[in-house]
């Protein structure tokens, strides 16, 4: 059961579209906020995730890209944001993630802290923008001359 505090949380990151999560790095567990669940399309009886989990969800064209950055977060301990194209059932969603190394005293990287956004929406019009901007950039095709008309005939 949830507090008030928690309940207070839940529903402001509800009304902006974006969950929260945290990775323990060393038990390679990612625990996630309710959102997500809902955002990812997950049954909520999966309590937590190893990052194996998140990267399938991840359209396998930036599945690379978001392990090489994960990785380099983890390994430089600065800030990390990707967004990324989802491969789940139905129309296209994207989602952008950030998240911050937090470390021990010794300096090793132990968990990182997140959110998730959902920029669905946000990313269509943005396409929609540059789509409608490459038209308006485009010269309009010659118009082909008229075609030629007859002669008039003179019939008495």
């Amino acid at each position: 059961m949830l507090n008030r505090a928690d309940e207070l949380e839940q529903t402001a990151l509800a009304a902006v579209n974006v969950g929260a999560w945290a990775w323990d790095m060393e038990a390679d567990q990612i625990t996630w906020s309710d959102g997500l669940y809902g955002m990812f399309g997950i049954d909520r009886a999966v309590r937590t995730r190893r990052v194996a989990d998140i990267v399938q969800l991840i359209h396998p064209h930036g599945r690379s890209h978001f392990q090489a950055e994960l990785e380099r977060a983890r390994t430089t301990a600065l800030d990390w944001e990707t967004t990324q194209r989802l491969d789940l059932p139905g129309p296209e969603r994207w989602v952008r993630a950030r998240g911050r190394v937090l470390r021990d005293a010794a300096g090793r990287a132990q968990r990182m802290l997140g959110i998730v956004e959902d920029v669905s929406v946000a990313h269509q019009l943005e396409a929609e923008r540059n789509e409608h901007s490459t038209l308006m950039r485009t010269p309009p095709a010659p118009t082909p001359p008229a075609p030629a008309l007859p002669a008039p005939t003179r019939r008495l």
